[in-house]
Formats: structure tokens, C-alpha cells, sequence
């Protein structure tokens, strides 16, 4: 080996060493958990299985119902997950971002950019080695949570009615096609945040028993994703939801590169419908709207009733009395109600979930949420 080539190497080898040392100290407070991939932590998050949450950065931290913790990479906007893990009843904590790894790296990467290519450019083949090609990133499909169907989702019974039938064509595509019809390209859920409609496009998929694949608005809608959608397909039919539809610019545009015959129902999402283009309405891409708004007292009550069903109630606890003062409250809020009922009561050592615990908790919820779905 020549000279300038072994300088070429040592150089090569001091800087990925110093990369290497960095990256090691900034990944300390991370040792002992477990990386898995956004969508898995987002599996985990709707399985119930998340306890807390920590975020420093883009860096995300969770720790699981068995202790276990895991870490993942997050987007560098991650309201549309906030909004996800206030849906579920978490609340993260923040933690300054240590930077000092990534500036150390933005500085020393051109060099080791440099120094590749010389290596490249002078031909080492030391031991036979040659250069290698990055490979394709593979998608990797969510891991399937607990199944859900339209029995979980409490109340909402005019919606429920135009989500069974999108089951319907789900199930029985072949009866649809008899009758010269396909299954609907796109449809789109509109309202407020917190409503649950992240939670019945999971139960369409779920009642169809067909995969489910969420897309946060926080993906990019480019090639990427459309391969995405079209391995999934393999499997097809299938779900695609798509939460907050105003931010992707795209999807025009990606629907139209969709085969019209794949099995694929894309259902989106928005609390925002005046910022939609008018495009997205056009033949073939959102054929149907399906508005979902706050519930009413009886829809309310029973909401609060739904998840109530596996809490022991003391004596006194008047449900009525509680739905009365949550006038304007979505399902997230009044599931996030009973929960956190339940966990006052834990803390004072009950038995039982008293009505002084549900008024401890309504005052404690912030009203109108901004929870995701």
C-alpha cells in the first residue's frame, strides 16, 4: 500500500474514531433501551402499552407498561404525535437536546466525505474489500395493535352507520363490482380535534379485518410513501389513513398514481377543512365526507358509561350529573375523564372510583384538548 494511501486511511479511521467517541458520550443517558422505528412506537402508544414519555429533541424515549423503555428518531415537527399521545392520555416531559454531538458531526462529516472519495479515487482494495452501495430503505409495515371494530367506538351512531358501510365494501369488493361499482378511492373524516376520528378509521379496518396503515402527517406524501402503500397492497384490501390531509400537498396528485382497482382505502383526516384544496374533490380522489361532531348530552353520558363499563363505581357516582358539565368535551376528553378518575382514585388507595374523583378530574382536563384524531 502506498504511502498516501495509508495516510489517507489513518486520517479516515481518526475522524470516524472522533465521530465514533461522540456520538457514544450524547448516547449514554440512552444505554439499556431498546430502538424500535416511529411507527412501532406509535403501535405501542394505541396498544395502551406506553406509561411515559420523555423528548429531548428528536430524540423520543418512551417507558412501557412492563418497564421495559424503548428510544426512537422523531420528526422535526411532532405536533401531529403530541396530538396522538395527549389522545391517549400522555402527557410527555422535555428535555433540553444535547447538540453538541450533531455539531461535532456537521463539522467533520465533509472531511469524511473527503477523505471517501479520495479513497474511492486512488483505488484501495486492501484485502479485497470494494466499495459498497447503500442499500434500499425497506418500508416496514406498523405492527399490528389490538383489534379494533366499530363496538369500540362509544356513541357516534349516525357515523357509525357510514363507517359500516365502507366496511361493507371492504369486505365484499367482488358484490360491489357485480354491480358495476368500486370501493370508494378516498374518503375523508372532517372534525374537531380529539373527536375520534383516528379511532374509527381504525375500526373500519378492524370490522373488515384488513391491515391498517397510518400515515402521520409529519411522512412526506412523495414516492416514498406511494411504494408504501402499493407493497401494503399486496395484502389488499386495506386501510391507509392519513391524519391532517391540509398539510400534504401532494396527495392530489399520489391518488391519482394509485391504481384504481388496488383494494386501497385511503380514509383522511382534517379539523380543517376550509384549508383543503379543491382539487383533493375531484373524480377519483375524495369521493365522500363524513362529518364527525362534539357529542350531545346522551351521546356524552354514554360515551362516559362506555368506558366507565370496566371501572368499579362507588355508590355515589352520577354519571348524568358529570355529563351535564361537559358540554362541548370530545370522546378523547371524556375517555381521558374516566381515566384520570381512576387514577385519583388509585391514588388515595380506593377500591372504588367516587364521584369526587370524576369532579377532581374534570376540573383537572383541560377543556377542548387539542388531542389528535
Amino acid at each position: 500500500m502506498r504511502a498516501r494511501q495509508l495516510w489517507i486511511l489513518v486520517t479516515f479511521l481518526i475522524l470516524l474514531g472522533l465521530v465514533a467517541s461522540s456520538l457514544d458520550r450524547s448516547g449514554r443517558k440512552l444505554r439499556g433501551t431498546r430502538p424500535i422505528d416511529m411507527p412501532e412506537l406509535v403501535a405501542l402508544v394505541e396498544a395502551g402499552r406506553v406509561d411515559a414519555i420523555v423528548m429531548r429533541g428528536q430524540a423520543i424515549k418512551a417507558t412501557l407498561d412492563d418497564g421495559t423503555a424503548v428510544t426512537t428518531l422523531g420528526p422535526e415537527r411532532s405536533d401531529a404525535y403530541l396530538q396522538l399521545f395527549n389522545e391517549y392520555g400522555i402527557i410527555p416531559s422535555f428535555q433540553r437536546a444535547d447538540e453538541h454531538w450533531i455539531q461535532l458531526a456537521g463539522a467533520i462529516f465533509p472531511a469524511l466525505l473527503l477523505a471517501g472519495v479520495m479513497l474511492l479515487a486512488f483505488g484501495l482494495r486492501a484485502g479485497g474489500v470494494r466499495p459498497t452501495i447503500f442499500g434500499r430503505a425497506r418500508f416496514r409495515a406498523v405492527p399490528a395493535p389490538r383489534r379494533v371494530t366499530l363496538a369500540d367506538v362509544a356513541a357516534a351512531a349516525a357515523t357509525k352507520v357510514e363507517l359500516a358501510e365502507l366496511v361493507g365494501f371492504l369486505k365484499e369488493p367482488a358484490r360491489l363490482a357485480k354491480l358495476g361499482g368500486r370501493i370508494p378511492r378516498a374518503v375523508l373524516l372532517v372534525g374537531p380535534p380529539g373527536v375520534g376520528k383516528a379511532l374509527m378509521a381504525r375500526a373500519v379496518a378492524g370490522e373488515a379485518g384488513v391491515p391498517w396503515l397510518p400515515l402521520p402527517a409529519t411522512v412526506p406524501m412523495g414516492r416514498d410513501v406511494l411504494d408504501s402503500v402499493r407493497r401494503q397492497n399486496r395484502r389488499a384490501p386495506c386501510v391507509v389513513y392519513i391524519e391532517d390531509v391540509e398539510v400534504l400537498n401532494r396527495l392530489p396528485t399520489e391518488l391519482d398514481a394509485l391504481p384504481t382497482d388496488d383494494g386501497v382505502l385511503i380514509i383522511g383526516a382534517t379539523h380543517q377543512p376550509e384549508r383543503l384544496d379543491a382539487s383533493l374533490f375531484r373524480a377519483g380522489r375524495f369521493v365522500r365526507t363524513i362529518t364527525i361532531v362534539a357529542p350531545d348530552l346522551p351521546e356524552r353520558l354514554a360515551i362516559l358509561a362506555f368506558y366507565a363499563e370496566h371501572c368499579p363505581l362507588g355508590a355515589d357516582v352520577d354519571l348524568a350529573a358529570i355529563a351535564s358539565g361537559t358540554d362541548g368535551r370530545t370522546a378523547t376528553e371524556l375517555e381521558n375523564l374516566v381515566n384520570e378518575a381512576a387514577l385519583s382514585a388509585g391514588r388515595s388507595d380506593r377500591a372504588h372510583v367516587a364521584q369526587a374523583d370524576l369532579l377532581h378530574a374534570l376540573a383537572r382536563i383541560a377543556p377542548h384538548s387539542s388531542a389528535g384524531g
